[in-house]
């Protein structure tokens, strides 16, 4: 898949569990800026995307970094007229990439479906991440 290598941006920087809530904590890269914002998870999707973003795509030695790219991008797939819904994290290490699958909710898919239509870092601002 090479489609998703343009602003913007939604770089993953940590997927956990508070007393909120799962959430995902996420650098937000658009033509006007950046923002970190707090995206909540429901239920459903938390252990999938929690599983892909702990993936180690290239594996070599221990403790190397990656960067885990969200994509605002997801598919339908029928299995046995029950509808799925797949969505992507981009693992990045160095110039290698590789797109890491997994299972979401049909409310994720239609968050994604929303954030493809911002088009300036001020529409997120309810959802910035505040340090508490």
């Amino acid at each position: 898949m090479t489609r998703h290598r343009e602003i913007p941006f939604l770089d993953i920087i940590e997927i956990k569990r508070d007393e909120i809530g799962a959430y995902a904590k996420i650098n937000v890269i658009l033509e006007d800026g950046r923002l970190v914002i707090r995206w909540g998870l429901d239920n459903f999707t938390f252990p999938y995307i929690k599983d892909a973003f702990s993936a180690r795509c290239f594996d070599i030695m221990p403790g190397v970094a990656y960067k885990h790219r969200l994509l605002i991008q997801y598919a339908v797939k029928n299995n046995d007229g029950v509808k799925e819904f797949y969505t992507y994290i981009e693992c990045i290490q160095n110039k290698k990439r590789k797109d890491v699958e997994f299972r979401c909710s049909e409310y994720f898919a239609s968050n994604l479906q929303w954030f493809s239509k911002i088009k300036n870092i001020h529409e997120l601002s309810s959802i910035e991440w505040k340090d508490v």
